[in-house]
């Protein structure tokens, strides 16, 4: 699939992603940085902007050059916490290499983009059932095949820019996952059981990962 048909794919009126919720991701995009240390053993590389930002034309939840830490990853899943798909024990952090520019995207008004390792790519939602499409005539697809598209659109841009050699996901990107108040587990293991599983999150899922954050919502005004 080419890049232009991947971004006409994703293209989408409103620009957000299954049910978003500004608020959430403000508070969800905060604590990602301490969760991935802690769980991961992933520091978002310094001086990178997180916020809400445009990639090819589209909008992206969080998608931050990331480096090795001297924190291991944590060694184990917490269902109801941090799952690691489908049921596995802890999360793998890729093979160790050299900082590295994964993307052309400069940070901070830097001459250059920041050295990092790999890429971190995350969706957020407060849909319970975030796997689902939404219906009526503008339906959106569910979060899988949103993950899926970022991730292709990732790795097309840095291959062809030469920041990878091989047009490999596992090459690229560390860790990639959802963040929502609740998990929805089943639906998960069932889609990506699938013979027509999204290949590339496919392949992260095989490396152990692609994870599942549990962020609960808070009311406004809440801690």
């Amino acid at each position: 699939m080419s890049q232009r048909a991947i971004i006409q794919m994703l293209s989408q009126p409103d620009g957000t992603t299954v049910l978003s919720d500004p608020e959430y991701e403000d508070q969800a995009r905060h604590k990602l940085h301490e969760i991935l240390l802690s769980r991961c053993g992933l520091e978002v590389a310094r001086g990178a902007d997180v916020s809400r930002a445009w990639l090819e034309g589209q909008e992206w939840d969080f998608r931050a050059p990331v480096l090795f830490s001297a924190t291991a990853p944590h060694p184990n899943g917490e269902l109801d916490v941090f799952e690691i798909f489908p049921r596995k024990p802890s999360y793998v952090r890729p093979e160790a290499v050299e900082a590295r520019h994964v993307t052309p995207t400069k940070f901070s008004g830097e001459a250059s983009p920041p050295a990092a390792h790999y890429l971190a790519i995350f969706e957020m939602t407060t849909a319970r059932k975030w796997t689902h499409s939404s219906g009526g005539s503008r339906g959106r697809e569910g979060l899988l095949e949103r993950l899926e598209k970022r991730l292709a659109i990732s790795l097309d841009r840095a291959h062809s820019c030469g920041l990878v050699r091989e047009k490999n996901i596992l090459e690229l990107v560390a860790v990639v996952g959802v963040v929502a108040p609740e998990p929805y587990s089943d639906s998960v293991r069932d889609r990506m059981s699938k013979a027509d599983a999204p290949p590339l999150l496919k392949k992260m899922m095989d490396a152990s990962r692609f994870v599942f954050i549990k962020i609960p919502k808070t009311r406004a005004g809440s801690p």
